[in-house]
């Protein structure tokens, strides 16, 4: 009921629909948390993509307009554009084509026509596939139609994360059921199939990489990690917690591979903007942008009023160093039982959301 109702008939304006709907799937949850020998992992899995499958008979995203932008990139990406060079609001200006008949109607939806694109090279690869669908499909080439077809595509990516996490689990000895605290957790089905946040493609290549690292295929469990980076740079954080687990020699050569991939991906948006406008979307993140924080706006409101001072724009970057610093203390704690690599990262993540000047929900999905 709740997940339909998300997926169907939500209006964000609607507050009360709101808490409905999400108590719905969020007390079903629950239900299954503390009843979990009820359900095998095969009908685990079986519940979940038909959870997900019913976002599949609406085009919409109900709770967020970042896929227009998703889909503007895309488009210039499928014909030869670097969606790094021109903001939406420029690239109108230039002499080009579209082969998107509503390019109009979707330039007045999007959320962020006069800033340059901040998805990194394997999102911007991985929409893309929506515009050569939609144009080849024979459903017809729309937005409605690009935005199913990234659904299904979104889909298929989950799938395979689960079939992923159930294989991790297995190899470290323990219950396949526990996928289902990723399988059928409200805040991923929503976020992913919902809302189609790009940090599903972050945690799929994660996941080949533990499975590849529980294999003992270090160095080609690198090159999936490098995908991931490319994907959002966040999972470099978990690089110095090699160190302590693998020792300086193989943690660093690594990193190097996982890095060195994650710079190569970068390669075909290469152009004399590409540093410059990336500068301006990380002082946008870094300085500009604030959301949902928790001790940056008690810092900032805090300085603000025993100084009178309005010029906080320091504190994102200092909180931002000081995340990093604490991240780096975990990663060289000594493991304990009960606290080993995995406790440390996640306990490192939970600082830097923490201390984080924007946090939105999808953001929580690495950790989880």
């Amino acid at each position: 009921f709740g997940f339909a109702g998300f997926a169907w008939s939500l209006d964000k304006q609607d507050p009360w629909q709101f808490i409905l709907f999400y108590t719905s799937v969020c007390g079903g949850f629950a239900y299954w948390w503390f009843n979990r020998s009820l359900l095998s992992w095969p009908t685990i899995l079986i519940i979940a993509i038909l959870f997900r499958g019913l976002f599949l008979f609406d085009s919409n995203c109900r709770l967020s307009d970042d896929v227009y932008r998703y889909l503007w990139d895309a488009e210039q990406v499928a014909y030869g554009q670097n969606p790094y060079e021109y903001t939406p609001t420029e690239w109108l200006t230039q002499p080009h084509e579209s082969q998107l008949p509503e390019q109009d109607s979707l330039y007045s939806l999007l959320n962020s026509k006069d800033s340059y694109s901040i998805y990194a090279p394997v999102c911007q690869i991985m929409w893309s596939n929506s515009v050569w669908w939609a144009e080849y499909s024979g459903f017809g080439n729309t937005i409605q139609s690009r935005i199913f077809f990234l659904k299904v595509f979104y889909l298929i990516i989950e799938i395979i994360t689960m079939l992923l996490i159930v294989r991790i689990l297995i190899k470290r000895g323990q219950a396949a059921q526990l996928a289902g605290i990723y399988a059928l957790n409200p805040l991923v089905i929503v976020e992913f199939m919902g809302n189609l946040h790009p940090d599903v493609f972050m945690i799929l290549f994660l996941s080949v990489s533990v499975l590849l690292v529980t294999s003992k295929r270090f160095l080609t469990a690198a090159i999936p990690f490098g995908f991931a980076i490319g994907t959002k740079i966040l999972p470099i954080v978990f690089l110095p917690f090699l160190i302590r687990k693998w020792g300086w020699k193989k943690a660093l050569l690594f990193s190097a591979i996982a890095i060195g991939v994650g710079a190569l991906l970068f390669l075909p948006f290469i152009s004399h903007k590409l540093a410059e406008n990336i500068a301006a979307n990380l002082h946008l993140y870094y300085v500009r942008l604030e959301f949902n924080a928790s001790i940056f706006y008690l810092v900032r409101n805090g300085y603000s009023y025993l100084t009178g001072s309005t010029d906080t724009a320091f504190v994102a970057p200092m909180l931002a160093v000081i995340s990093g610093l604490i991240i780096l203390y975990y990663a060289s704690r000594k493991y304990s039982e009960g606290k080993g690599m995995i406790y440390f990262m996640v306990t490192g993540l939970a600082f830097y959301s923490l201390l984080s000047s924007t946090v939105h929900p999808w953001h929580l999905t690495l950790p989880l």
